[in-house]
């Protein structure tokens, strides 16, 4: 039998006793063996070592000069310092010291603090510029030509031409899209709920912003270093949580970027389908009209459509293309017939009106009328009648 039952026990130590059960034994350093000593002054010296092995390492303080050709070396031995002297220089020094520690705290919590709260909130999608830019020299231009694309293997062709085969494509592509959008979703919701259960496990963060909190976390280090730790644990969980969903929006965002260029691509296509039909000096005049016309009629720049046509989806359709493309065409048509100047009309005799009389001085008239009194005859009578007429003209 046990030794341990053999000792007595009452109350319920006895009742766990008659069931099997033993208290279970403290934690204990194994003890070590009493080393002898020939006399107390050894014992002392092993007291103090043991003390000391225990103990963590002293940290040596002592005055430097702060300026001059001696700067950071110490001060000569032979200065004396006043204890109320020595003891207000050592509560300084220990003030700069908690200072730098909390500059280190704040800088490894800032970050995860403003993002948790929102303070310091930015946008982490990043689209690949190369295709920011071709995407504005594409809206600059209105409607340029679609990159080329791959050929597609002649049986795939074949399939997507099935009905049921696209529906079956476009369903499961609907499919991944919705599942990827929920994650976004529960990415920025976990991020939320995370700061939510910080501040209320920790609800002295509440109210104060980052650089405030650098200083609670300093003092909860100090009076209460192991929920400092869980404090420290948390923090690190939420800024994961945040980045996830920072990293989930932008892949979200450049996910609509891409679907918006392909369908940009698309509909660019079309345009330029319709253009080949169109002389290409007219198709030049009438591009930089459309950017004329939205400056000068709507107060729209040229940065500002361009803008426009590379983020709204109607306006980059074939469809409102055209529809702009005949707008500027009909603007170019009215402003070229102004400038062209109509010839004079004939004028137009109504019935019943006689003619205006024919100038008495007209000097053609004049001269056929004298050569006709000097030579009557068919021929300067003739001359004389086609002079009048042309007086009238």
């Amino acid at each position: 039998m046990d030794e341990t039952h053999d000792q007595e026990s009452y109350g319920q130590e006895s009742v766990d006793r008659s069931l099997g059960y033993t208290p279970m034994p403290a934690a204990a350093a194994a003890p070590r063996p009493k080393p002898a000593f020939e006399n107390a002054r050894e014992a002392a010296a092993e007291l103090v070592r043991e003390r000391d092995d225990d103990d963590p390492p002293a940290i040596e303080r002592k005055y430097v000069h702060l300026d001059g050709d001696s700067a950071g070396e110490g001060i000569e031995r032979n200065k004396t310092v006043k204890l109320d002297r020595a003891a207000h220089d050592l509560s300084e020094l220990r003030a700069a010291e908690a200072a730098d520690l909390d500059a280190r705290i704040n800088e490894m919590s800032a970050q995860a603090i403003d993002q948790v709260r929102g303070e310091a909130r930015g946008t982490a999608e990043q689209i690949d510029r190369p295709a920011e830019v071709a995407a504005t020299e594409q809206a600059s231009e209105l409607a340029p030509q679609p990159e080329t694309p791959p050929a597609i293997d002649p049986e795939i062709a074949r399939a997507l031409q099935n009905p049921k085969v696209r529906d079956a494509l476009q369903a499961e592509v609907a499919g991944a899209e919705a599942a990827r959008q929920q994650y976004t979703q529960a990415a920025t919701e976990a991020a939320e709920l995370a700061a939510s259960a910080l501040y209320g496990s920790f609800p002295e963060l509440r109210g104060l912003n980052a650089q405030q909190i650098g200083g609670a976390l300093q003092v909860i280090a100090a009076q209460n270093p192991a929920r400092y730790e869980q404090l420290r644990a948390q923090l690190a969980q939420t800024h994961q949580l945040y980045t996830a969903s920072v990293q989930a929006q932008a892949a979200q965002q450049q996910r609509t970027a891409a679907q918006f260029q392909q369908f940009a691509a698309q509909n660019d296509a079309a345009m330029e389908r319709f253009l080949k039909s169109e002389p290409p000096e007219t198709v030049a005049r009438v591009k930089q009209e459309i950017a004329a016309i939205a400056e000068r009629d709507y107060g729209v720049g040229r940065d500002e459509l361009t803008a426009l046509l590379q983020s709204q989806p109607v306006m980059r359709t074939a469809a409102f293309q055209r529809m702009m493309y005949d707008a500027a065409k009909y603007r170019l048509a009215l402003k070229s017939a102004a400038e062209r100047a109509p010839p004079p009309a004939p004028p137009v005799m109504r019935p019943g009106v006689a003619r205006s009389p024919v100038a008495a001085d007209d000097a053609h008239v004049l001269d056929a009328q004298a050569a006709f009194r000097n030579n009557p005859n068919p021929k300067t009578a003739a001359a004389v009648l086609v002079a009048k007429r042309e007086a009238r003209r």
